[in-house]
């Protein structure tokens, strides 16, 4: 994630939940079974680490049954907004893929998984993308400037400046003393591009996708400054969950299309009770039980990690730990013994998959962990945060792009 070192140390804590479960039976991603959740209007498939190939696949597979289903369908993907922007030049051969790859900036997106997943698509008018993280905002505010010099020429020589008095990496190329310093630049300057997209009629017009929601980004970025220059990670945090599923209903909203959510575990869950939700708490919250939540968990195989060796970043492929004897993979290995993939539903638990799941159980939610310990990479589920599980007896880890 494009976020400080220092950020990393803190999400471990956050994610605390849990998983009640129903075999459907054992597949590999196949419609008869996907089906069942076609008629959600948000249906979020989340993650265990961001470096697998599996998950995209079975993505992948479950995108192409709904499609078959409804007239088309929006893919919301935990990445900078602009990646989505990005998508379609790809598609245009506007650009090329060294510069999709360089767009779209996260580990678990710069990989193999996620172009394959990507050019599945090409062509199919009925999937759009979009990025609705709010970690940066350069590439949001050069497309920003770019619609609105189409829209209103005119106006180009007077939002120019106030664009590029915004338009600084302020989260790494200025220290904390640095920004607070210029922010008082940022507010005013902000203002001034809001008072000018409204006087000229931008804000209220039809081009919700390209002026409003990119505005919308920009805010955020900055208040997500605002915590992290101050060292309020947790505020940070909370106010990253917050925004991206605002970012979420704001498109599903103005679309009116169902939407396919791909996100971390821990980003989806629906903790609609607590009082600190994570994303899928909001969405839960907004839209009750239209809001399906589907995590994945992996019971063998290798996985694409960050990790730091010798003091730098390094994007490894590492062995996932041998699964915890009390943890959800192994009971459901052990309760189903599944062959292939498997979807795991939360309506028809019955048996011994019922009674497992009566109390909190460790999950996995950061992969293989950053040590050999045997509950590395696992935190506890809390009762009905998610309705389903995508179970990958065997993950397949993603290859690195990045340059």
């Amino acid at each position: 994630m494009a976020t400080r070192t220092n950020l990393k140390n803190i999400t471990a804590s956050l994610f605390l939940f849990f998983l009640t479960i129903n075999c459907i039976g054992q597949i590999n991603a196949h419609c008869d079974d996907f089906n069942k959740v076609q008629d959600y209007q948000i249906i979020a498939f989340g993650e265990a680490c961001h470096g697998s190939y599996s998950d995209y696949e079975a993505r992948g597979e479950m995108i192409d049954c709904l499609i078959k289903n409804v007239d088309s369908i929006n893919v919301l993907i935990e990445m900078p907004h602009a990646a989505g922007i990005a998508i379609n030049k790809y598609y245009n051969d506007e650009i090329d893929l060294d510069s999709l790859i360089e767009e779209v900036r996260y580990y678990g997106l710069q990989t193999n998984s996620f172009v394959d997943f990507i050019d599945r698509f090409r062509g199919n008018k009925h999937v759009s993308f979009y990025g609705v993280d709010m970690q940066t905002h350069q590439s949001t505010l050069s497309y920003l400037i770019e619609t609105i010099t189409e829209l209103k020429p005119k106006i180009k020589d007077e939002l120019t400046p106030i664009i590029d008095s915004l338009n600084y990496n302020f989260l790494f190329d200025y220290s904390d003393s640095a920004y607070l310093a210029y922010s008082i630049v940022v507010e005013r300057n902000m203002k001034e591009l809001k008072n000018s997209l409204i006087r000229n009629g931008l804000l209220e017009s039809d081009q919700y996708l390209s002026i409003d929601y990119p505005f919308q980004i920009v805010e955020q970025y900055f208040k997500m400054l605002d915590y992290v220059k101050h060292d309020m990670f947790f505020e940070y945090r909370l106010h990253r969950d917050s925004c991206m599923a605002k970012n979420i209903s704001s498109i599903h909203d103005f679309s009116k299309k169902q939407c396919f959510v791909i996100a971390a575990n821990g980003h989806v869950m629906a903790t609609n009770e607590s009082k600190y939700p994570m994303m899928g708490g909001h969405l839960k919250n907004k839209y009750g039980g239209n809001y399906f939540v589907i995590a994945s968990q992996y019971y063998e195989g290798d996985l694409l990690e960050v990790d730091v060796i010798d003091g730098k970043r390094a994007i490894l492929q590492k062995v996932l730990n041998p699964p915890f004897k009390k943890s959800l993979s192994y009971k459901i290995n052990q309760i189903l013994q599944p062959k292939n993939d498997t979807l795991v539903i939360i309506s028809e638990t019955y048996g011994k998959t019922k009674k497992l799941f009566k109390r909190k159980i460790l999950g996995q939610d950061m992969g293989t962990g950053r040590s050999d310990y045997k509950k590395a990479g696992l935190v506890f589920f809390d009762p009905g945060e998610y309705d389903a599980i995508y179970f990958i007896k065997s993950v397949t880890p993603s290859v690195n792009l990045a340059k």
